[in-house]
């Protein structure tokens, strides 16, 4: 199959699964229903988010993308500005997805919306970025690659026996805080227009069952 027709062939089907998927309505506005959250001091956001999740888990399915505004095919401003609203699928569509993805290495300046040295120029692009997704009734949410603490490699770098050297008195266990204050940094940063904090969904170690990361099932 030529490029350019299985470029054709994933739009069509994407515009299919957002059509099944995706709803209008900001999650802001879902009511919320009866509400079992560990944290009483939740955000009315993050209730608002949990009881929208409760309201489709079963009925819907939600699609998603990472980098649905920093990457694309057919976006014009190239390279995309900061909180830009360009999609390859609004493009194809005329709508969004229902679930927006970053991962920490926009933080350390691997990834867009992220500056290559400079991790609080990074974290402040990232929260614009992610405001204008929260803007536009999208969901977000943040997966983690860190490097390796124990050796210093990248994040597919499994020697180390890294995971106990990063448990409170391990070694390693300051070097995580460290990288989970950015994370703290880029949620504090994270507020609407009202100075209302915006939640998103964190997923740390993810793909944890694997054995391709340093955080794997081969050392947990």
């Amino acid at each position: 199959m030529k490029s350019t027709n299985r470029l054709a062939f994933i739009f069509t089907l994407v515009t299919l699964l957002i059509a099944l998927s995706f709803s209008n309505t900001p999650y802001t506005q879902a009511a919320e229903s009866s509400l079992h959250i560990v944290d009483s001091n939740a955000t009315k956001n993050t209730k608002a988010l949990f009881s929208y999740l409760q309201s489709v888990s079963g009925e819907h399915i939600l699609f998603g993308q990472q980098h649905v505004t920093d990457e694309g095919l057919t976006l014009t401003n190239n390279p995309p500005r900061v909180a830009s609203e360009q999609s390859d699928i609004f493009h194809s569509t005329g709508d969004y997805p229902a679930l927006f993805g970053w991962d920490t290495l926009s933080i350390s300046g691997d990834e867009k919306p992220g500056v290559k040295g400079d991790v609080e120029q990074s974290i402040t692009n990232l929260a614009a970025s992610m405001k204008k997704v929260h803007e536009l009734g999208g969901i977000l949410t943040l997966s983690m690659h860190p490097d390796n603490f124990a050796t210093g490699g990248r994040y597919n770098d499994t020697s180390g026996n890294t995971v106990a050297t990063i448990l409170p008195g391990g070694e390693n266990n300051k070097k995580l805080n460290a990288y989970l204050d950015n994370i703290a940094s880029l949620a504090t940063q994270l507020k609407d227009d009202s100075g209302e904090s915006i939640p998103f969904i964190f997923r740390p170690f993810h793909e944890q069952t694997g054995g391709w990361f340093w955080w794997g099932a081969h050392q947990t």
